[in-house]
Protein backbone atom coordinates (compact mmCIF):
# COMPACT_ATOMS: atom_id res chain seq x y z
CA UNK A 1 0.00 0.00 0.00
CA UNK A 2 1.23 3.68 -0.88
CA UNK A 3 1.19 6.41 1.39
CA UNK A 4 -1.68 8.04 -0.89
CA UNK A 5 -4.13 4.70 -0.11
CA UNK A 6 -3.23 4.36 3.32
CA UNK A 7 -3.89 8.26 4.13
CA UNK A 8 -7.04 7.46 2.28
CA UNK A 9 -8.21 4.71 4.23
CA UNK A 10 -7.02 6.11 7.45
CA UNK A 11 -9.39 9.38 6.86
CA UNK A 12 -12.06 7.37 5.25
CA UNK A 13 -12.37 4.88 8.25
CA UNK A 14 -12.31 8.15 10.66
CA UNK A 15 -15.51 8.62 12.62
CA UNK A 16 -15.31 12.72 13.09
CA UNK A 17 -14.21 12.53 9.13
CA UNK A 18 -17.04 10.60 7.78
CA UNK A 19 -19.64 12.31 10.24
CA UNK A 20 -18.75 15.50 7.98
CA UNK A 21 -18.05 13.73 4.41
CA UNK A 22 -19.22 10.68 4.64
CA UNK A 23 -17.47 8.82 1.78
CA UNK A 24 -16.57 12.26 -0.57
CA UNK A 25 -12.65 11.97 0.02
CA UNK A 26 -11.14 12.41 -3.24
CA UNK A 27 -7.67 12.45 -4.87
CA UNK A 28 -6.64 15.39 -6.81
CA UNK A 29 -8.25 15.39 -10.34
CA UNK A 30 -10.99 12.84 -9.51
CA UNK A 31 -13.36 15.16 -7.86
CA UNK A 32 -16.49 14.16 -9.53
CA UNK A 33 -18.40 17.17 -11.61
CA UNK A 34 -20.75 18.65 -9.63
CA UNK A 35 -19.80 16.89 -6.37
CA UNK A 36 -21.59 17.28 -3.00
CA UNK A 37 -19.97 19.72 -0.42
CA UNK A 38 -18.79 19.06 2.10
CA UNK A 39 -15.52 17.01 0.69
CA UNK A 40 -12.09 16.74 0.96
CA UNK A 41 -9.23 16.60 -1.75
CA UNK A 42 -5.67 15.01 -0.72
CA UNK A 43 -2.74 15.69 -3.23
CA UNK A 44 0.62 15.22 -2.68
CA UNK A 45 2.78 18.04 -3.36
CA UNK A 46 6.35 16.46 -2.77
CA UNK A 47 8.69 13.67 -0.99
CA UNK A 48 11.58 14.02 0.84
CA UNK A 49 14.19 11.16 0.94
CA UNK A 50 16.51 11.42 4.04
CA UNK A 51 20.04 10.11 3.92
CA UNK A 52 23.30 9.32 6.02
CA UNK A 53 26.82 9.14 5.04
CA UNK A 54 26.60 5.76 3.07
CA UNK A 55 23.06 5.58 1.57
CA UNK A 56 19.61 6.74 1.52
CA UNK A 57 18.02 5.95 4.90
CA UNK A 58 14.98 4.53 5.03
CA UNK A 59 12.65 7.87 6.27
CA UNK A 60 11.25 10.10 3.77
CA UNK A 61 9.11 13.07 4.56
CA UNK A 62 6.36 13.47 2.41
CA UNK A 63 3.85 16.80 2.19
CA UNK A 64 0.14 16.38 1.75
CA UNK A 65 -2.29 19.00 0.51
CA UNK A 66 -5.46 18.06 2.20
CA UNK A 67 -8.32 20.75 1.02
CA UNK A 68 -11.84 20.88 2.89
CA UNK A 69 -14.20 22.16 0.77
CA UNK A 70 -17.98 23.52 2.55
CA UNK A 71 -21.21 25.76 1.04
CA UNK A 72 -20.42 28.39 4.04
CA UNK A 73 -16.66 28.82 6.09
CA UNK A 74 -18.14 26.77 9.29
CA UNK A 75 -18.54 24.19 7.03
CA UNK A 76 -15.02 23.89 5.65
CA UNK A 77 -13.62 24.68 9.03
CA UNK A 78 -15.24 21.75 10.88
CA UNK A 79 -14.32 19.51 8.15
CA UNK A 80 -10.81 21.08 8.18
CA UNK A 81 -10.75 20.71 12.44
CA UNK A 82 -12.09 16.56 12.00
CA UNK A 83 -8.56 16.15 9.61
CA UNK A 84 -6.58 17.73 12.12
CA UNK A 85 -8.41 15.49 14.92
CA UNK A 86 -7.71 12.54 12.99
CA UNK A 87 -4.08 12.97 11.64
CA UNK A 88 -1.81 15.72 13.71
CA UNK A 89 0.67 14.01 15.98
CA UNK A 90 -0.18 10.37 14.01
CA UNK A 91 2.38 8.00 14.68
CA UNK A 92 1.88 4.63 14.03
CA UNK A 93 1.03 1.83 11.29
CA UNK A 94 -1.13 3.79 8.67
CA UNK A 95 -3.66 1.83 6.25
CA UNK A 96 -5.76 -1.21 5.84
CA UNK A 97 -4.02 -4.29 8.66
CA UNK A 98 -1.69 -6.38 7.23
CA UNK A 99 -1.47 -3.59 4.52
CA UNK A 100 0.40 -0.58 6.14
CA UNK A 101 2.96 2.33 5.88
CA UNK A 102 4.97 3.07 8.94
CA UNK A 103 4.11 6.64 9.69
CA UNK A 104 6.49 7.97 12.63
CA UNK A 105 5.24 11.40 12.79
CA UNK A 106 2.38 14.02 11.49
CA UNK A 107 2.30 17.52 11.77
CA UNK A 108 0.02 20.41 10.66
CA UNK A 109 2.53 22.98 8.87
CA UNK A 110 0.17 25.04 7.57
CA UNK A 111 -2.94 26.49 6.78
CA UNK A 112 -4.82 28.66 4.44
CA UNK A 113 -8.41 29.94 3.70
CA UNK A 114 -10.07 30.64 0.25
CA UNK A 115 -13.58 31.27 -1.29
CA UNK A 116 -13.26 29.96 -5.12
CA UNK A 117 -15.90 32.21 -7.29
CA UNK A 118 -18.03 30.57 -8.99
CA UNK A 119 -18.61 31.54 -13.28
CA UNK A 120 -22.04 32.48 -12.76
CA UNK A 121 -22.27 35.36 -10.60
CA UNK A 122 -25.88 33.65 -9.32
CA UNK A 123 -24.27 30.70 -7.52
CA UNK A 124 -22.29 30.53 -4.60
CA UNK A 125 -18.90 28.79 -4.17
CA UNK A 126 -17.22 26.85 -2.15
CA UNK A 127 -15.33 27.57 0.39
CA UNK A 128 -11.82 25.91 1.17
CA UNK A 129 -9.40 25.18 3.75
CA UNK A 130 -6.02 23.86 2.74
CA UNK A 131 -3.88 22.30 5.11
CA UNK A 132 -0.48 21.16 4.92
CA UNK A 133 0.58 18.18 6.44
CA UNK A 134 4.46 16.56 7.02
CA UNK A 135 4.24 12.67 7.23
CA UNK A 136 7.28 11.31 8.31
CA UNK A 137 7.36 7.92 7.10
CA UNK A 138 9.19 4.55 6.51
CA UNK A 139 10.07 4.69 2.21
Amino acid sequence: MGLAEALYYELSNDSGVTAQVSTRIYQAGDVPQGAALPYIVLQQVDSVPSYHMTAEADIAQSRWQIDSYGATPYAARTVAAAIKSCLSFFRDDMGQVGNTVAVRATFLDSERHDYTQPADADQRGPHRISQDYLLWHRS
